[in-house]
């Protein structure tokens, strides 16, 4: 077991990023990545990279989040459906592409709630503990004024964000790559 980490925990072997591993071609049986691929910069270079350094007939394990708040570390910046997981893969004859207990629709629910509670002031945080399941499934527009909701700091909304709105514009003059 080789464990390849971006920073020298103590279970670190070697220090690399997943998009350049350090790695002959077809050199392991088993290429595990858990909880990695969202944090890349480019995670079909990953995928390539990790496919590359698998011996033919070798098995990859992937878990990627899908349904999870933002967690940086470095940064955090793709989560994938299992469409995309798929995609990053094309390549791979896929065995099984599945959702395991672990990895289901109640984690995602309990990690928001506990982070969105994490987030507000105490009196609105009881408040917030007092609602049912029943008060929430609805109509989002209709909480949109609820204290529970204009409290959060832009940190809790950037974490617990359902989408990400970006505005730009395009240089008016050409930039040189590095």
């Amino acid at each position: 077991v080789i464990n390849v980490e971006i920073v020298p925990y103590p279970t670190t072997d070697v220090i690399g990023a997943s998009e350049y591993l350090p790695f002959a071609d077809d050199t392991f049986d088993l290429v595990i990545s858990v909880a990695v691929l969202e944090h890349v910069r480019d995670p079909f270079a990953a995928a390539r990279e990790l496919q590359r350094v698998l011996r033919p007939g070798g098995r990859i394990f992937a878990a990627v989040p899908f349904l999870q708040p933002y967690h940086a570390y470095p940064d955090h910046f793709y989560n994938m459906t299992a469409g995309g997981l798929r995609n990053l893969f094309a390549d791979i004859e896929v065995e099984s592409l599945s959702v395991p207990l672990s990895g289901g629709p109640v984690f995602a629910l309990t990690w928001i709630l506990q982070a969105w509670r994490k987030a507000l002031s105490p009196e609105t945080a009881v408040a917030f503990d007092n609602m049912r399941v029943a008060d929430l499934a609805v109509d989002p527009m209709l909480l949109i004024d609820k204290p529970f909701v204009r409290e959060l700091s832009e940190d809790a909304n950037v974490q617990l964000a359902a989408l990400n709105l970006l505005v730009g514009r395009k240089p008016k003059t050409a930039r040189t790559l590095p």
